[in-house]
């Protein structure tokens, strides 16, 4: 059963993508190669087609060539008559809370170890029994791996856009069954026990006269065992514990779950694991969109835009049991268990500009369009068991509306510096995960390359680290190449041998630029 979580929260995160066609919609900040590259900080400096979705006021100064050798044209707008973002495609990913560290905790349990005789042959194995009941007892939806995708073309002719995108997401969580954790060949506590001490001295313990846990705890966990609070028992146990503690592996309130646990472990205590009902819930939303943009500028000054698009929704959505025999059948049907519906989206952004410097206000979404959930039924059967029938209900989807503020700094057409502030916290497919960006991008043009570097953090999860960014752009003869990448500047994951960071975007386009 090794790695058996790990791989269907990636199978069932993979999944629902595929399913539902290919940046999640609410996070369009980041739905080209410049932008990516720049933080998602291109509100106020945008100045191709794709200001469809940074903002579509920069139409109106595009093409103007009255205003060609304005001072206040920083960016050279007035001679952008013409630009085709032919394809751009990107994805990213972001493990919400403790996903990444819990994750890197399951991949390599096996919990075949945990049976009897596997304990006292491997002392590991109760380190890694100690850790899995430490994670069973605290993870929880807030605990989860959001996956986006995102593809489309744009085209701009004078003060006119339209598009055509796709944007997907998908999210995975776990609800664990802590009544089901009775190990397996134990036909006694006092069995448990005795692999407990067998593990103790192959491995030469020697207690040191201290210890971790609280008096209290060392006597729920001597009772849960049968033993006394200072056998040797519960020295050996609470000496892993501090070790779990002393290299960052479990908290004190996962601790604390550990030793709650640990007790339903044992024979008699409950349900077997056999029957264990941990669950992983996936969600997922795609949406097509055709945007059509205009600008109109009131003067070489001012401008404002608006984008329409007509949006066709898919959500989706199922369940699968961690201890299941049908998961492979769930995930392969997952693509019959969706809902479609059609709405229309509304972006409306303003633009200022004055020499060296611009400044934007965009609203995104404002008409807050919303797609249909839907209500199914899922079959499963555990370990060979009656097989049983779930109602699952996935929730409508509703993207909610952001505004977002941008401030950009042009002392040349060769430079520029810009800030992105969003007003307001979005929802995500994730119960109680929100995104409220603040970014900050520059970008050096420096004849057929441009450089651009950034970084961003979500306010809205004080948890979460700054993601730094990077991209390159290649521009000659009217054609252009550019690619952008974020990763997140915290603490990294290890998977399957591999440390990857908690968080990371890539994007990539060609277009054309006259």
């Amino acid at each position: 059963m090794k790695t058996t979580l790990v791989r269907i929260v990636f199978g069932m995160v993979g999944t629902v993508l595929l399913a539902g066609a290919v940046c999640r919609a609410e996070d369009a900040a980041l739905a080209s190669a410049r932008a990516a590259g720049m933080a998602g900080a291109n509100a106020a400096s945008v100045r191709d087609a794709t200001a469809q979705w940074y903002n579509p006021a920069a139409f109106g100064f595009f093409g103007r060539s009255e205003w060609a050798s304005n001072a206040v044209d920083n960016a050279d707008l007035s001679g952008q008559g013409f630009s085709w973002d032919l394809v751009g495609v990107g994805g990213g990913y972001a493990m919400t809370e403790n996903m990444g560290r819990y994750l890197d905790i399951l991949a390599d349990i096996d919990f075949d170890d945990f049976d009897s005789g596997n304990l006292s042959s491997n002392p590991d194995n109760v380190h890694d029994l100690l850790s899995m009941v430490g994670v069973v007892g605290a993870i929880n939806e807030s605990d989860s791996l959001l996956a986006s995708a995102s593809a489309g073309t744009a085209l701009q002719i004078g003060r006119f856009g339209i598009g055509l995108r796709m944007f997907g997401e998908a999210a995975a969580w776990a609800q664990p069954d802590t009544a089901n954790l009775v190990l397996d060949g134990y036909a006694t506590t006092a069995a448990l026990v005795g692999e407990i001490g067998a593990a103790a001295l192959s491995e030469g313990f020697a207690w040191d006269g201290t210890y971790y846990l609280s008096a209290q705890q060392r006597s729920d966990l001597a009772t849960a065992l049968g033993v006394t609070p200072t056998s040797s028992t519960i020295q050996y146990l609470d000496d892993k514990i501090a070790g779990l503690a002393a290299d960052g592996d479990l908290t004190d309130a996962e601790i604390a779950n550990a030793v709650a646990l640990f007790g339903r472990l044992v024979p008699g205590a409950g349900g077997s694991i056999d029957d264990n009902l941990t669950t992983l819930v996936g969600r997922g939303f795609a949406v097509a969109e055709i945007p059509v943009s205009y600008g109109w500028a009131l003067n070489k000054n001012l401008s404002i835009g608006a984008t329409v698009k007509v949006m066709q929704g898919h959500v989706l959505g199922t369940k699968v049991w961690l201890f299941g025999d049908d998961n492979d059948t769930v995930l392969e049907d997952i693509s019959d268990t969706e809902e479609a519906s059609f709405n229309v989206g509304l972006d409306v952004g303003v633009l200022y500009r004055m020499p060296k410097f611009q400044f934007a206000v965009v609203g995104h979404n404002l008409n807050k369009p919303s797609f249909s959930g839907f209500t199914d039924t899922i079959e499963y059967t555990i370990n060979g068991g009656a097989t049983q029938v779930e109602t699952i209900t996935v929730p409508d989807v509703e993207i909610d509306p952001q505004i977002t503020i941008g401030a950009a700094f042009m002392p040349s057409r060769r430079l520029t510096l810009e800030s992105n502030f969003d007003l307001l916290e979005t929802g995500t497919l994730l119960p109680g995960y929100d995104v409220q960006r603040v970014s900050f991008g520059g970008e050096l043009d420096v004849w057929v390359l441009a450089f651009r570097a950034g970084a961003y953090r979500n306010l809205a999860e004080s948890w979460q680290d700054w993601v730094a960014t990077a991209g390159v752009g290649v521009n000659l003869l009217g054609m252009k190449v550019d690619m952008g990448c974020a990763y997140s500047l915290g603490d990294d994951v290890e998977y399957d041998g591999n440390k990857i960071p908690s968080e990371g975007r890539f994007y990539a386009s060609i277009g054309m630029d006259f």
